[in-house]
């Protein structure tokens, strides 16, 4: 007869924010055995506060270890009334906890909270994920990782969280130095809990393997200045610790160039057998392999638009970088750590090889290749290191020859609230506060090119979509993004069909808040100013220069003023600012008359940056590295009075400042001495016009 195999159990451990709870599990079909919870004894609920500061949430680490006891035990006494359990049969423990919940240790691992002299000090607790005392320094995280390093702070949503590791740290460095410096270390609970367990030595092993695994990853896709755990990767740690004694080392990888692989796709053809033959078509012409090079050399450069301009010898390519049209740039000399580089303007196309990828470019976009006449219009891809990116393809006349544009889209940036696109603090939380109301008018504008649609996305995302029904009126002629919980409603020039005729349509329907952007239709205006000033919350994006101007120009449209003053929330402008490459910028001393400008000492303010003159690898020799937004908003009381007073524009700008408006020259200063952006890129960003 065959021997029955006993079962085998496992163990769980869940320490919640108010309790920790045991669960006796059998492994071959998950079955529950025995449960224990069990609550945490100190503070309010097990949470240790204080009422002078609502930001502080602290937890005892002995509740924890007095928790692991009686739970375990009591689930165990459970289950051990189950037939078929036996303690000994248990083969397996995990543990899970609150996370971002770091605790101050001593050298033998010990939390600094279990020490006499520490026991009431709240800064020796457990600093529970939901304590937030740290948000200054999470701002100030934020602020400088965007500033130094925007590649990394991206993979977090642009925003490092109070409720993280080192803003707490940085937090209890300041307000409790004597804790600090207490602190051997600081741990995870999540790590705590295993090290109590298991001991420190497997718990090293549980930390290294994973580490040494996801470098050997990490290393594999990325590019030398991104590579960790390599020579070049300590020799910048090292780089950061002696720059702050003023030692500065060489940290360049002579590794040369690390080209991304593109290839060509052919998209819009009636079916795939279609673009499978514009693609095979598209290969066997002779400028196939010129195309892709120039297709590289565009997204080496980050271009949004690649134009190309025939003249009678040469063809002439641009490309619009961070907003900017610029000649592609080349590396020219140096590139080494005894040579510095030096970028400059790519030579122009040679007639013949310029005529070759136009020729292969309208094969894949599904065009005739010889057709000259008219405009011509049509789609493609490419795949650059496995990732699609769609472009569109327009051709046309022009009197040297044909003008080709390319317009490329671009890699995906998460944004998920109003400061990840550079809006203040105190800004985004005004803007969230009147998209709170239940009606009201609220304006949102910039110049042509600045970002304006996505701003407009991340603050209709904002708004509360759950509690009240969103239509958004849309230009059929030009699709956006879809918007969660946001009804599209799209009107039709073609079709004869119009803003006012689809608004008139989806108000039968009763939503609460209607928003259209880029208005240009002023019988459109008129009748939003009514929604507004009756019981909708009107959310409208439109060109103009500042947020002033955006006032006068909806009042342009035929909107009473009474009206207008009635309903106004805000107006919100935005510009886009490019930021200087940090890599490559160059530092000079601070001129008196801008420390006599800006009030500052020289102690103060020993230094200012300015774009290189040559750029370097990381930006491809134009020495600027993308570009975040300033911003202006308008709203209030005094403002509303000016414009029911039918004031001009300049008393309605003397209006907005008393009631407590930035202008975006402010902020744009700002940026300019913390080395951000440069003076020179401030003056032509404020120099700009609406372009409506």
């Amino acid at each position: 007869m065959k021997k029955q195999v006993p079962d085998s159990f496992t163990l769980g451990i869940d320490y919640g924010s108010n309790s920790v709870r045991a669960l006796v599990v059998r492994c071959r079909d998950g079955r529950e055995f025995g449960s224990a919870i069990f609550n945490y004894p100190s503070g309010e609920q097990g949470i240790l506060l204080n009422d002078k500061d609502h930001h502080l949430a602290r937890q005892h680490p002995g509740d924890y270890l007095l928790g692991l006891e009686k739970c375990v035990r009591g689930a165990l006494v459970a289950a051990n009334k189950q037939r078929g359990f036996s303690a000994e049969l248990v083969i397996g423990l995990g543990v899970d906890t609150t996370g971002s919940s770091p605790i101050p240790v001593d050298r033998n691992n010990r939390p600094l909270a279990l020490a006499p002299k520490l026991r009431k000090n709240l800064h020796a607790q457990c600093w529970l994920w939901k304590d937030h005392t740290s948000w200054q320094e999470a701002a100030r995280i934020t602020e400088l990782a965007a500033k130094h390093r925007p590649q990394y702070i991206a993979k977090c949503g642009n925003t490092y969280s109070s409720e993280w590791w080192w803003s707490k740290i940085w937090h209890c460095l300041k307000v409790a130095p004597k804790v600090f410096e207490a602190a051997y270390s600081w741990v995870e609970l999540v790590d705590w809990i295993p090290s109590v367990l298991a001991g420190q030595f497997l718990m090293a092993l549980a930390w290294l393997v994973p580490v040494f695994m996801y470098s050997a990853q990490h290393n594999a896709k990325s590019t030398p200045m991104e590579k960790v755990l390599t020579f070049g990767h300590f020799r910048r740690v090292l780089a950061g610790i002696l720059g702050r004694f003023g030692i500065t080392i060489d940290t360049s990888e002579e590794t040369g160039d690390v080209l991304p692989v593109v290839s060509l796709l052919a998209l819009g053809g009636k079916t795939a057998e279609d673009n499978k033959a514009r693609l095979e078509q598209a290969t066997a012409t002779p400028g196939f392999e010129e195309t892709k090079k120039v297709m590289q050399g565009a997204i080496m450069a980050r271009a949004s638009t690649m134009m190309l301009e025939w003249t009678p010898t040469v063809v002439n390519v641009r490309h619009e970088v961070d907003g900017v049209w610029m000649a592609p740039r080349e590396l020219k000399s140096g590139g080494s750590r005894r040579n510095p580089e030096v970028w400059g303007d790519a030579a122009p196309l040679e007639r013949q090889i310029g005529d070759s990828v136009l020729a292969t470019l309208k094969t894949v976009a599904g065009l005739e290749p010889k057709e000259r006449r008219g405009r011509l219009t049509g789609t493609f891809a490419l795949q650059v290191d496995g990732k699609p990116r769609n472009c569109k393809l327009a051709v046309q006349t022009a009197p040297t020859g044909e003008q080709m544009i390319v317009q490329i889209e671009s890699s995906a940036t998460l944004f998920k609230g109003m400061t990840d696109l550079g809006i203040p603090q105190p800004t985004a939380d005004r803007v969230a506060q009147l998209l709170t109301l239940e009606h009201g008018l609220f304006l949102l504008s910039s110049p042509a090119g600045s970002g304006l649609s996505t701003t407009f996305d991340v603050l209709v995302l904002s708004a509360d979509r759950l509690l009240r029904d969103f239509v958004s009126i849309e230009d059929a002629a030009a699709p956006t993004r879809e918007l969660q919980n946001v009804k599209q409603a799209r009107y039709d020039a073609r079709a004869d069909l119009t803003p006012v005729a689809v608004l008139q349509q989806v108000m039968r329907e009763y939503p609460r808040a209607v928003v259209t952007r880029d208005l240009r239709d002023k019988q459109l205006a008129v009748e939003m100013a009514k929604l507004a000033d009756d019981q909708q919350l009107v959310i409208i994006s439109m060109k103009a220069a500042d947020a002033l101007e955006a006032v006068a120009r909806f009042q342009a449209c035929g909107v009473p003023p009474e009206q207008l003053a009635n309903s106004l929330l805000g107006s919100l402008s935005q510009r886009l600012v490019r930021k200087l490459c940090p890599k490559c910028r160059e530092q000079y001393p601070t001129p008196p008359e801008d420390l006599a400008r800006f009030k500052k000492t020289i102690e103060e303010l020993p230094h200012l940056y300015k774009a290189s003159e040559t750029g370097c690898r990381l930006c491809c020799g134009t020495s600027y590295y993308g570009r975040t937004a300033i911003f202006e908003l308008a709203s209030g009381e005094t403002v509303r009075k000016a414009i029911a007073q039918k004031t001009d524009l300049a008393t309605l700008r003397k209006a907005a400042l008393k009631d407590g408006m930035k202008p975006m020259q402010e902020q744009g200063i700002r940026l300019v001495l913390e080395g951000v952006t440069s003076f020179k890129e401030m003056q032509r960003v404020l120099a700009a016009k609406s372009g409506a």
